[in-house]
């Protein structure tokens, strides 16, 4: 019998007793016994607390704590006590330690003090049991149970009376942080099924027994380790009684055999594999020499080898080479005649192009000539446009001076116009009036034909002009990129194009001025026009007014003139400012067109040595045609040698592959042979420096897993307090609710017998 089942028998007879005596007591206590016999009992349990009370304190050698745990079928705590086991040496007054919610004494009917944690009773020598009631507490180990019914989870209480594949999975882990009992304890999880709603069962890692109809399924989780347990059943109707974990102190005792003679063979073994090794090793070393030379004896033959098929290689490049160079010849020789005969239509455009910039060079010059006579004659048109505002303008205020005069005049003389009042004849001066006006106007008209003769002779450049620059061929840039050569005459070509655009490209920017200029002078044209009759036909009504020497008319006619002088002087100066606007346009186009009328010079002074140049370079490509044909009949001469070295070669090179092929199978093989012996002696080496030290290590290994379960140096604790010394036993007895289908209760007609204090007790184990 171990020292465990011994120790449980210990305390379970000592548990009887004690209920025995609490049975006898509460008979007495029931109203059991004649009066007489109360009264000794009486005399005797007063006389037995005298006694306690005036003894001293007991001498504990040592307590038991067995915890007891009422969990739901899902594994929630419900409920938690302790029965605590005091060894009572000598008699006396006791105290231990612990936060109980409510003690009870199981020992006798003595009364149990509980204050502040601190438990205080009087004992007799022996077994002092008590039970402590914890509320709100919690176990060592997070205890979790769940039931997945045809895959789907559910609760015990769903599950209960179902039919399916049941699935009950067990999972334990440290409850917080882990503690001594978690890194100490062994936990025994029991369940029973019933066969005759259980069937199919299977439970990996479980011990499994039969207990009549009953299989017993039994899981272990070591000490510090979290365990994940499952059971599959078939189920119909499925009930099962509560599960039981029990968790007590793990202790397990190895008698391993003597293994010095296991060691010393393990030695013998480890020297033969060093001796292996070593012959490996020389093995190893032969095969590398071999291999080697073969090695080298391929290199060689292939260096030979990579000769020859260059040779051959490089004949044959020669060769295939050669006809697309002598093919090339032939194209070179044919477009040599081709690029003479482009040469010579070349040349012709390109004349033709240096003439274009000849003749645009003269349009350019005249419309230079005439714009910068435009720009001189500004000065002249803008002083004589000035004389022509100012008089206007002296003119409207004399006209308005004398008309104040002559109604001055006509008041005195009552109307009068022969009298002379200092001013002199009115009618004298009347009469010279329309003779200035129309001589004012042909003023105006020559003004005004000017303008118009320069608006002609500037549309004609302007048209000649257009035609020239417009005519300027464009070639794509892609094509010019292309023409990238180290020849002179092909870089002032090129050259000479880029300036003939750039010319163009200021010329389509500075268009819509140049095309403005005429239509401005056309508009200074019509005005002055405008005027010119204006004047004209005022002189025409002074003389038609003096000719009826109506006063009163005159003095209309003249107010009439004097308003149309004035707003013609305003309107005139007006004009005479957009004069000076236009004349300083003229002036800037004048000296911006002098820039480009010099960059028109400079393309065609390179058009003309790229003409020369040219035709330097058509008689030179003459001269390479003819080179070319006599270059390509010798090649075809060449190319008939190197057809027969090639020929020769490849002979050649086809009876050596033969010989190079086989010594390069005799160097693989020797390769294979050192490989072999490499990888061999790698194991060798590898087996002999794992087993070298082959017998200490499987000692250490022994030790190390037997180190995991070994708890020797273990020394348990109390559960419910510290200040609790000499501890020498905490179990744990844990038990679940069982999963029953809730059958409707009849009422009861009868009134329940009463229970005994003995089934009161039994109910505190019932579940």
């Amino acid at each position: 019998m171990t020292k465990k089942r011994r120790l449980f028998k210990r305390v379970l007879l000592s548990c009887l007793a004690v209920c025995l005596a609490v049975v006898l007591a509460g008979l007495g206590a029931l109203g059991g016994g004649t009066d007489r016999d109360r009264s000794m009992a009486a005399e005797a349990d007063s006389g037995k607390e005298t006694e306690k009370q005036s003894g001293g304190a007991a001498k504990v050698q040592g307590k038991d704590e067995v915890i007891y745990a009422s969990l739901e079928a899902g594994g929630a705590i419900k409920g938690l006590y302790v029965v605590n086991c005091l060894e009572v040496a000598e008699g006396g007054a006791i105290q231990d330690y612990g936060a109980y919610s409510q003690i009870l004494n199981l020992t006798d009917t003595s009364e149990m003090r509980y204050q502040d944690g601190v438990i205080s009773a009087e004992a007799e020598a022996g077994r002092f049991y008590y039970q402590g009631n914890i509320e709100g507490g919690s176990l060592p180990w997070d205890i979790s149970i769940t039931y997945r019914l045809d895959g789907r989870e559910v609760t015990a209480e769903e599950a209960a009376g179902q039919s399916g594949r049941l699935e009950i999975s067990i999972s334990t882990k440290p409850n917080g942080s882990g503690s001594l009992f978690y890194d100490n304890y062994l936990l025994q999880i029991s369940l029973t099924l019933d066969t005759s709603v259980c069937g199919n069962i299977e439970a990996e890692d479980a011990s499994i027994a039969d207990a009549g109809e009953n299989k017993q399924i039994t899981f272990t989780a070591l000490p510090g380790k979290e365990g994940s347990f499952s059971v599959g059943t078939d189920v119909s109707g499925f009930r099962m009684n509560g599960m039981s974990i029990a968790a007590v102190p793990f202790s397990m005792a190895f008698d391993l055999p003597d293994m010095s003679s296991m060691t010393e063979q393990l030695g013998e073994l480890s020297d033969g594999i060093a001796s292996l090794n070593e012959g490996a090793e020389e093995l190893k070393e032969g095969a590398a020499s071999l291999a080697e030379g073969a090695g080298a004896l391929k290199e060689g033959s292939a260096s030979y080898k990579d000769g020859l098929e260059k040779l051959g290689s490089g004949i044959t490049g020669l060769k295939s080479g050669g006809s697309q160079l002598g093919g090339g010849l032939s194209r070179l020789d044919t477009g040599a005649l081709g690029l003479n005969s482009g040469m010579e239509e070349y040349w012709k455009g390109l004349s033709e192009f240096v003439s274009g910039l000849s003749q645009m060079k003269e349009g350019s010059g005249e419309y230079r000539s005439g714009i910068e006579s435009v720009a001189g004659q500004s000065d002249s048109l803008t002083e004589g446009s000035q004389a022509i505002k100012d008089g206007l303008a002296s003119m409207a205020e004399q006209l308005a001076g004398k008309l104040g005069g002559l109604a001055g005049d006509s008041g005195q003389t009552g109307g009068g116009l022969g009298a002379d009042n200092g001013n002199g004849n009115i009618l004298e001066k009347l009469a010279a009036l329309p003779d200035a006006l129309r001589e004012f106007a042909d003023g105006v008209a020559g003004i005004k034909g000017g303008i118009t003769g320069l608006s002609g002779n500037y549309g004609t450049m302007f048209t000649n002009l257009d035609k020239v620059i417009m005519a300027i061929p464009e070639i794509d840039e892609t094509a010019l990129d292309g023409l990238g050569t180290d020849n002179e005459t092909v870089n002032q070509l090129v050259a000479s194009y880029q300036a003939a655009q750039t010319v163009k490209k200021t010329y389509v920017q500075m268009k819509e001025g140049l095309t403005s200029v005429q239509s401005s002078m056309d508009g200074m044209a019509d005005a002055l026009s405008s005027i010119e009759t204006a004047l004209k036909d005022t002189a025409d009504q002074i003389e038609e007014a003096l000719k009826g020497m109506n006063l009163s008319s005159i003095m209309d006619a003249l107010k009439e003139l004097n308003g149309g002088i004035a707003e013609l002087s305003e309107r005139y100066g007006e004009f005479h400012q957009g004069l000076l606007d236009y004349t300083e346009g003229v002036k800037l186009l004048s000296q911006s067109y002098g820039s480009l009328d010099d960059g028109i010079l400079d393309a065609v002074s390179g058009g003309n040595s790229l003409k020369d140049g040219f035709g330097q370079l058509q008689s030179g490509a003459g001269g390479l045609a003819e080179g070319l044909s006599s270059t390509a009949k010798g090649f075809d001469s060449l190319m008939d040698g190197v057809g027969s070295l090639a020929d020769g070669t490849g002979a050649l090179l086809e009876g050596y592959g033969q010989v190079d092929g086989g010594i390069g199978e005799i160097a693989s093989g020797t390769d294979g042979v050192s490989e072999g012996m490499a990888g061999l002696q790698n194991g060798t080496k590898q087996m002999h420096l794992e087993t070298k030290d082959m017998p200490e290590k499987i000692q250490e290994e022994i030790d190390k897993l037997l180190e995991d379960y070994d708890k020797s140096d273990f020394r348990p604790e109390s559960f419910v307090s510290e200040k609790n010394l000499n501890v020498e036993l905490v179990q744990f007895v844990i038990s679940t609710d069982p999963i029953e289908k809730e059958e409707t209760e009849e009422p009861e007609t009868e009134e329940k017998e009463a229970k005994s204090p003995w089934d009161r007790f039994l109910d505190l184990f019932r579940k």
